[in-house]
């Protein structure tokens, strides 16, 4: 996502720029603040309750739209990324799915997932895991 909005950004050269994120999935929602305001671009957080009524399940785009259109409240300091505990195991489900069962990460590795610090593919490749 964040590498989509550098593109637009590089293409269009705006003055600003103002990326509204779904106040939905924290982890997901703060790791990507985290990046965007990296970058020194503007962040709002944006309730999007409702933003998918009327649509399938799978009508991402459209909902992108909704909450782009929709103010939100201005985020400007970096955010804690903290992963609850059933975010950390269902880390370890998709390394397991991932590893064809060879492989269940550690806790510590999964929040290390949460936090940016590594992919699923590193975590893998560093519990041991050859994938080729």
């Amino acid at each position: 996502a964040v590498q989509d909005i550098s593109a637009v950004v590089k293409q269009t050269t705006p003055r600003e720029v103002l990326v509204r994120i779904g106040h939905g999935s924290p982890v997901h929602r703060d790791r990507l603040i985290n990046e965007i305001l990296a970058l020194g671009y503007h962040v709002e957080i944006v309730n999007e309750h409702r933003t998918s009524a009327g649509q399938s399940r799978h009508a991402h785009g459209s909902s992108a739209v909704k909450i782009a259109m929709v103010a939100g409240k201005p985020v400007h300091e970096q955010r804690r990324v903290d992963a609850s505990h059933g975010e950390l195991r269902n880390l370890q489900r998709i390394s397991r799915q991932q590893s064809k069962g060879h492989i269940t990460i550690s806790l510590q590795t999964a929040r290390r997932i949460t936090q940016g610090v590594l992919t699923m593919e590193e975590a893998l490749k560093e519990a041991g895991y050859d994938s080729s």
